[in-house]
């Protein structure tokens, strides 16, 4: 008969253990390493998004030189020289109205996930985390903008929330209040996204 050693006893004991909690539980939560979400909580999610029509911002309406270099500001830090060529030069061809900001973050856990925000032919992506992080974007009014699921982190689908910001009035104040990682300059209440699978998307429409 084959003998165990006295300690393999209570390490079988754990492992079975957990596993058999584990099952036990599962039933109830989204199977992730990440984002931990009952059926409940993404029911909700989804149907506080849909009850939300309008994104509350505001937008800079200037004249096209001016939008393109608030634009090319904030590519500076966050695009290749090929991509800012490439966003110059749809700045100058769509003739954008408008340049308006949002804030999102990932309001579950920060476990990786990556999403595209597109609008009027541009786009950025984000490395979503529980900082809130600014995002500014060319906009037309009636024209939405989309956020699109590119990365599911750890698992358990993308999670994310967004709220529009205050836009600064001139070159001092973007220097001031742009890129903020902090809620100072949020405007009205945060729009808490449906859970996402990569390759899916919403679309939000900003009501200024």
């Amino acid at each position: 008969m084959l003998r165990l050693p006295t300690l393999c006893y209570p390490l079988l004991f754990i492992l079975f253990g957990g596993f058999s909690l584990n099952q036990l539980l599962a039933p109830g939560w989204v199977r992730a390493g990440g984002d931990h979400l009952t059926p409940a909580q993404i029911a909700q999610r989804q149907a506080d998004f849909v009850a939300t029509p309008l994104l509350p911002g505001e937008n800079n309406y200037r004249e096209g030189v001016l939008n393109t270099l608030v634009l090319m500001k904030f590519a500076a830090s966050r695009l290749s020289s090929k991509e800012r060529r490439a966003l110059i030069e749809a700045s100058w061809h769509h003739q954008f109205l408008a340049t308006a900001g949002l804030k999102i973050w990932d309001d579950s856990s920060a476990d990786g996930d990556v999403v595209r925000i597109s609008s009027m032919g541009f786009h950025v992506n984000v490395l979503l985390s529980s900082t809130p992080q600014d995002v500014f974007l060319p906009v037309t009014p009636g024209v939405p903008i989309t956020i699109t699921a590119l990365s599911d982190g750890a698992g358990g689908g993308i999670t994310a929330a967004v709220v529009g910001i205050h836009f600064p009035a001139d070159d001092d104040a973007y220097r001031d209040r742009y890129l903020r990682r902090d809620m100072r300059n949020a405007l009205g209440k945060p729009l808490v996204l449906p859970l996402l699978r990569p390759g899916e998307n919403v679309s939000i429409l900003l009501k200024y």
